[in-house]
């Protein structure tokens, strides 16, 4: 079983590495298919607000499912 420790690193490290790849999209997709010009801070900012969210529900998963078994 994962401690809650390396639950909560394996999940942030996982999340942060995946933020380059939704910055990229971020600033590509919005104004290709959205029209919206987005600055690289802007597409920063949009990436970081789905990031925090993202590793909490990341860890509460695996800690759920480390509970059930």
């Amino acid at each position: 079983m994962q401690s809650r420790k390396m639950s909560f690193l394996e999940k942030t490290i996982d999340s942060f590495l995946g933020i380059f790849i939704a910055w990229a999209m971020t600033m590509a997709l919005l104004p290709w298919i959205y029209g919206f010009e987005t600055s690289a801070k802007t597409s920063a900012e949009i990436t970081l607000i789905y990031t925090v969210p993202s590793i909490a529900r990341g860890y509460l998963v695996r800690r759920f499912f480390n509970w059930i078994n």
